[in-house]
């Protein structure tokens, strides 16, 4: 007499299960792919936040003729944290007499002094008024887009 060896036929549940290592490897990369896009975007919120916080713009008033290298009608981008505030360092303060932009000649204790590098300037600077306080300076001088010259293109 013979011995039949039943046949072993998986069912569809097993097959699932065995299948299910294969989809979780495939699905592995997608998951991973998701996560390095919400932190790539939760990164880039925090960077627009500080940035937000740390620079501010302004433009040069028409006739401000105070630093030569920065002519009037340019666009300002200024550091509000004054992280580069030194001697010599060009900024935009309130003043008795408006807005300005200027260049720090002295930095004592909670005080700043400017001077105009131009001596024709209208404006009047610190020879005049004194020393700021250091709250009235709206912030150091980190790139100047220089308006284009009429009719060049």
């Amino acid at each position: 007499m013979l011995c039949r060896v039943p046949e072993h036929r998986a069912t569809a549940e097993q097959s699932e299960q065995a299948a299910a290592p294969t989809r979780r490897r495939e699905l592995l990369p997608q998951r991973l792919a998701r996560v390095a896009r919400r932190v790539t975007v939760a990164i880039a919120g925090v960077a627009l936040v500080v940035a937000l916080a740390k620079f501010d713009t302004c433009w040069v008033a028409a006739g401000m003729n105070t630093v030569e290298e920065i002519p009037a009608g340019s666009w300002l981008i200024l550091d509000r944290w004054h992280g580069g505030l030194r001697v010599g360092s060009d900024v935009v303060v309130e003043t008795p007499h408006g807005e300005l932009v200027s260049r720090v000649s002295a930095i004592g204790d909670g005080v700043v002094s400017i001077r105009h590098p131009n001596p024709a300037a209208t404006w009047g600077d610190s020879r005049l008024f004194g020393p700021l306080p250091l709250t009235q300076v709206r912030g150091t001088v980190m790139v100047t887009f220089a308006p284009s010259a009429k009719g060049a293109r």
